[in-house]
């Protein structure tokens, strides 16, 4: 399922930032053109106060789609996550996870663990074939609904 087959089923609003401005002019003009309920920001998600303008719990959820890993590892980077886990009752998270062999071969990725760092359960975890390569994708969940984090939240 897409984000856009999510917003027309749930007829939900959509919030998305990215500092790429081709990316939001496609989410803009191609994938939500047609959907009133939608606002794009071309910003850069580690230097914004976009996430303080919304307070706690306002989203039902926050996805992060093959962002994260290229976000450098830090204060920054974990700020983001909070601030996520701060205004979304529960927050998505789409990533390649590493091999040995992308951690010596990808200086530029900042893979991470998700669940031990970030407090994330793993849902699924996806291969796929590109370029006569495998990756692994990751699908992490984070809920305000869980016991284990409603008390750390505490």
């Amino acid at each position: 399922t897409s984000l856009p087959q999510l917003q027309n089923k749930y007829n939900c609003q959509v919030v998305g930032v990215d500092r790429d401005a081709k990316a939001i002019g496609v989410a803009r003009n191609e994938a939500f053109k047609n959907v009133p309920d939608a606002d794009f920001y071309v910003e850069d998600v580690l230097n914004t106060n976009l996430f303080e303008t919304y307070p706690d719990n306002y989203f039902s959820h926050c996805f992060c789609i093959s962002h994260l890993v290229h976000l450098q590892i830090g204060k920054k980077k974990d700020d983001l996550i909070a601030s996520l886990k701060r205004i979304s009752r529960n927050v998505v998270v789409y990533e390649r996870v590493a091999t040995k062999d992308d951690i010596a071969t990808k200086k530029n990725r900042s893979f991470q663990d998700y669940e031990k760092e970030y407090n994330f359960h793993l849902l699924r975890h996806l291969t796929k074939q590109a370029a006569k390569k495998e990756k692994r994708i990751g699908v992490f969940y984070w809920t305000t609904e869980d016991p284990i984090n409603a008390k750390l939240a505490d």
